[in-house]
């Protein structure tokens, strides 16, 4: 049997360790020199490397205000990642152990009342936020249940400048619990067997 305290350490564990990534990653985007061309593609490589760190991981994002990051946007307006404004947003799914760019953070769904909440909330607050469980269907047509962890970018001067996210995907949480469950029962059964 699977003690409770067992269980809770694991989940926790995961948790924390989705945590330090995303920490790690927004302390890095403001020291990264936005000035050069190819200061996007060097975060979206963070977020493409972020996405296949860990197995609970199904998608990392971000996004930024607008301007904020180069204070180029008008330089991407019409790109197809970039959209209508140009704002810096982009998301990576993992998908048969490779990241994927889609669009499903953008800057017409990261303001939607309610559905943006994973980005509106810890822009205005400025504080880490992980959000309620909910069903997602991504871009790619995959469902599925996630929770996201939002960590907030914020510049030398403290102002949050953008949003930094991963969405967590409970079904590989619960094949890892499944896992230990086993493993669990196996070293009672063994133990018995040894007496």
């Amino acid at each position: 049997m699977l003690f409770r305290s067992e269980a809770a350490f694991v989940v926790q564990n995961r948790i924390k360790g989705n945590l330090d990534i995303l920490l790690t990653i927004a302390s890095a985007i403001p020291r990264i020199d936005s000035s050069r061309a190819s200061a996007r593609d060097t975060v979206t490589a963070l977020l493409e490397a972020g996405v296949l760190q860990r197995p609970e991981i199904i998608s990392m994002w971000l996004a930024f205000e607008s301007d904020a990051f180069d204070g180029r946007d008008k330089d991407f307006v019409g790109d197809d990642w970039y959209g209508k404004t140009g704002q810096f947003t982009a998301c990576f799914v993992e998908e048969n152990g490779r990241p994927i760019r889609t669009h499903d953070v953008t800057p017409e769904t990261i303001y939607a009342p309610g559905a943006g909440d994973y980005y509106t909330i810890p822009l205005r607050t400025g504080e880490t936020t992980v959000g309620n469980p909910k069903f997602f269907t991504f871009g790619n047509g995959m469902k599925t249940l996630i929770a996201s962890i939002s960590v907030p970018i914020k510049a030398s001067n403290g102002k949050t400048i953008g949003v930094v996210g991963i969405d967590m995907d409970y079904a590989r949480i619960q094949e890892a619990m499944k896992e230990l469950c086993q493993r669990s029962e196996e070293r009672r059964v063994g133990k018995e067997c040894r007496s």
